[in-house]
């Protein structure tokens, strides 16, 4: 636990040296000496109060979720306190910066925040540091408490990011991408109504007993699904557009549970239906770097594959 002064508190520190000199120089000794003894007795208590306020004081961070290049990203963080505590705040340290996440004006027992982590360029970040701060009561000095933590901030491609014509992707593309992997008609079982499910798929019935929307939950068809194939040899913009492109079609493919195939140069994933490997997939196009031209090429993929940045199928 480390306290230091706030402006406040330096201020009122330099308050009390100008009276410790005034009562050297004056005659006027009781009524200075009075002075002296509240700063002293004022500085001490909110000392003292400010260190008990962080005592026995612990936090847990959930596991982040992931979460687009420069969109703000919702957090979850415990608090544990033994007794009432006042003026917290939470900071994390990612990328060498502290940033506020969450304030708790009081606390009691174990309470859960909601916090948000301002937007991040897209990138696999570990979180460097958790700390609780407080100024309380009187703001003359700022306690902190480091408590430890292991979390990591996988932020993905933005998809409102793609650009498309700058890539030159045309309707064939378009067409390869919505004909791919088609779901069969056979039902699987039931499930609740997801954003992007269509009016189609609804079963009236059993929404009708339950009281809210279910949807029929398909099978999905066998074949190669989509391909996407991703040549890092190239251009930091044109590298940035095609992952923003493979995050579209990756979560598109959620509406339908198509299956997806995405390589690189050293990549070769595959998320099927149930979401299954997609969490994988998007850390990987998280953490994609650039590559020299004297790299490999991608490995050979089928002729209808969609090739990023924008190529033809199957060149070199």
């Amino acid at each position: 636990m480390r306290v230091r002064p706030t402006t406040l508190g330096t201020k009122g520190l330099l308050l009390l040296g100008a009276l410790e000199f005034t009562f050297l120089a004056s005659g006027y000794r009781n009524l200075f000496f009075l002075l002296i003894a509240f700063c002293c007795s004022l500085g001490g208590l909110c000392l003292v109060w400010s260190v008990a306020n962080l005592r026995r004081l612990a936090a847990r961070l959930h596991e982040p979720p992931f979460a687009p290049a420069d969109t703000p990203r919702p957090l979850r963080l415990e608090l544990h306190c033994r007794k009432a505590r006042v003026d917290l705040a939470v900071e994390l340290r990612v990328r060498g910066e502290w940033t506020e996440i969450a304030y708790a004006p009081t606390a009691t027992g174990t309470i859960e925040l909601d916090a948000k982590f301002p937007g991040l360029p897209r990138g696999v970040h570990e979180v460097q540091g958790m700390r609780v701060l407080t100024r309380f009561p009187f703001g003359f000095f700022r306690a902190r408490l480091d408590l430890p933590v292991s979390a990591t901030l996988v932020t993905f491609p933005n998809p409102d990011a793609a650009d498309r014509d700058e890539l030159g992707l045309d309707h064939h593309s378009s067409s390869h991408m919505a004909h791919a992997g088609q779901r069969s008609p056979s039902v699987a079982g039931l499930r609740e109504f997801r954003t992007g499910d269509a009016l189609a798929d609804v079963h009236w019935k059993a929404s009708a007993r339950r009281g809210t929307p279910i949807v029929k939950e398909r099978e999905i068809e066998s074949g190669t699904g989509i391909e996407v194939a991703i040549d890092r040899r190239c251009a930091p913009e044109a590298l940035e557009s095609a992952l923003a492109i493979a995050t579209s079609v990756l979560l598109d493919r959620r509406h339908d549970e198509r299956r997806l195939h995405l390589r690189s140069q050293d990549c070769a994933l595959e998320v099927g239906p149930r979401r299954n490997g997609e969490a994988q997939a998007l850390r990987w196009l998280a953490a994609a770097t650039l590559l020299p031209p004297s790299a490999p090429p991608v490995p050979s993929t089928s002729a209808a594959c969609l090739w990023l940045p924008a190529r033809t199928a199957g060149g070199s």
